[in-house]
């Protein structure tokens, strides 16, 4: 490293220090004894004293820097910031996704300068002095990062600002004759298609009857499609259906049979099977381990399996259910992945995160994962804690994933997927289509498993929670878009009927017979 970048990084650690030496960064020591209140109810020894540090913003940074009381990630995004700390705020951002983003690296390939980005979005903020501002005009320049680069594991937890966008599909009225250059949605916006993108191509697939049917994915954000311009020509598209979270719910439960959306199995009959995650989240894993037990003397004998993820969110993958039906194969895609000591504490983040609603007592291997990732934090690291990142090549791409094809499984699974299926339930995704003779049928996944592994943490001085990626995997192994297009179907149920109980089970007998 250079001298002026080693003296630069000094100046910006001491300042940071200075402004962070204020109660906005120090935990009192009535929220430790709470955190340690909280973690010893689940079961999990903290360490000896005290936890979590009095001021873990201060540098050097360890494993145990960036941790805050859980209690902070339960209070409300504020709606309004005060431009100066939120100024120390993003110096202290800047310095984060320096060393653990998963997506600095990506961005700068593509002609991005962070650089700059940090330095114009200071500028603006110095501008507003001391000032209230809205969070929506302070996090502007987020916005035009997320247009750039687009990465649904980044950003502030309010939603309203984090830029944020998953898949929409569209129906294609006929096939296109000749390549596709640009969209049209319905507002009368064109945009380009990049043609050496496949996330960006028309895809020919089947419909629930088995014919041949095209269509297009964009980030919701872009959409609705109106119409594709291919050749000479411009082809009406029609949008996929787009439900609410109740319309959703309603349709899954009329399949499920069940008054609430939670983990479920039931026999539809000796030939087809149905299996339920509504989630991935901590609270949902723990029934889910419930629903395991009831499977425990269960003897299959079923063709078909139907794994419903319409609507997971995703939170820590959990198919162990499906071993009575199939062996889930291990499988890992291309990545790389953050390793400074920063990775430990901002994945801790997500630990706290993802348990902040759990209530005992919890199951012992829960509550084993939590002691772990606890005890982690209290290894060494380099000092200094520099940036640095792990690459693994993998062992499986979506892109081995075939349909149709001649199998003698004795199971076959049907996975019903929709826009609502991200990040962990994306995994599962490539989990099953992994499986000889799995399908995939609904409509595109939401799109965030491209910028992996989120790390949270909160911002000090606004007591803003962030997360941001911590990684990048590379699924179809071959470089393209995937957050805000996510992963293909194999066959395509556009519509509210078609997503329905009877033209599923429709569906799922075709396929066995």
């Amino acid at each position: 490293m250079k001298p002026h970048t080693l003296l630069r990084a000094a100046f910006i650690a001491l300042l940071l220090q200075s402004l962070l030496g204020g109660t906005g960064g120090k935990i009192t020591p009535a929220e430790r004894e709470e955190e340690a209140r909280w973690l010893q109810s689940l079961g999990v020894q903290v360490p000896e004293g005290g936890w979590p540090l009095e001021n873990p913003f201060v540098q050097p940074w360890t494993r145990r820097s960036l941790i805050v009381p859980t209690a902070w990630y339960r209070q409300r995004a504020p709606e309004k910031v005060k431009a100066d700390l939120f100024r120390a705020d993003v110096k202290l951002l800047r310095q984060i996704m320096e060393n653990v983003y998963g997506g600095w690296q990506t961005a700068e390939r593509r002609g991005w300068k962070w650089g700059e980005f940090f330095d114009r979005w200071d500028a603006d903020l110095a501008a507003q002095g001391s000032a209230e501002i809205a969070l929506q005009e302070a996090m502007a320049p987020w916005k035009k990062l997320m247009e750039f680069q687009l990465d649904n594991h980044s950003g502030p937890l309010s939603l309203a600002v984090a830029a944020h966008a998953g898949s929409w599909s569209a129906v294609l009225a006929k096939a296109p004759a000749a390549a596709c250059t640009e969209f049209r949605n319905t507002k009368g916006t064109v945009y380009p298609i990049n043609s050496l993108d496949p996330a960006q191509l028309p895809k020919k697939r089947e419909d629930s009857e088995g014919r041949p049917i095209y269509y297009l994915t964009t980030p919701s954000i872009k959409g609705p499609l109106e119409a594709v311009h291919c050749g000479s020509e411009w082809i009406p598209a029609k949008p996929a259906w787009f439900p609410t979270n109740a319309e959703r719910s309603a349709n899954i439960r009329a399949l499920a049979q069940t008054e609430t959306d939670v983990p479920t199995y039931r026999s539809i009959s000796p030939q087809i099977g149905y299996i339920r995650f509504p989630s991935f989240s901590k609270p949902a894993v723990e029934l889910t381990i419930k629903l395991e037990a009831t499977l425990k003397d269960l003897k299959p004998t079923e063709g078909l399996l139907i794994v419903d993820l319409r609507g997971n969110e995703g939170g820590d993958e959990r198919l162990n259910a499906l071993g009575h039906w199939v062996k889930p194969p291990n499988v890992s895609g291309k990545t790389r992945i953050a390793a400074s000591c920063l990775y430990h504490a901002l994945r801790w983040g997500y630990m706290q995160i993802s348990s902040a609603s759990l209530k005992p007592p919890i199951s012992g291997g829960m509550r084993t994962r939590l002691q772990a990732s606890l005890n982690d934090l209290l290894k060494n690291d380099a000092p200094g804690c520099p940036s640095k990142f792990t690459e693994e090549s993998g062992n499986w791409s979506y892109l081995q994933h075939r349909y149709p094809v001649p199998t003698k499984v004795k199971t076959r699974l049907l996975a019903l997927v929709d826009e609502g299926c991200g990040s962990d339930c994306e995994g599962a995704m490539i989990t099953i289509a992994a499986i000889p003779g799995s399908v995939i049928a609904g409509v595109n996944s939401y799109g965030v498993a491209q910028f992996i592994q989120p790390g949270y943490f909160v911002l000090p001085n606004t007591r803003l929670p962030f997360r941001i990626a911590l990684g990048t995997a590379d699924d179809y192994g071959d470089n393209r878009s995937f957050d805000g297009y996510g992963f293909d179907v194999d066959i395509l149920l556009p519509t509210q009927a078609e997503m329905s109980a009877e033209n599923i089970l429709r569906l799922a007998q075709r396929l066995i017979q």
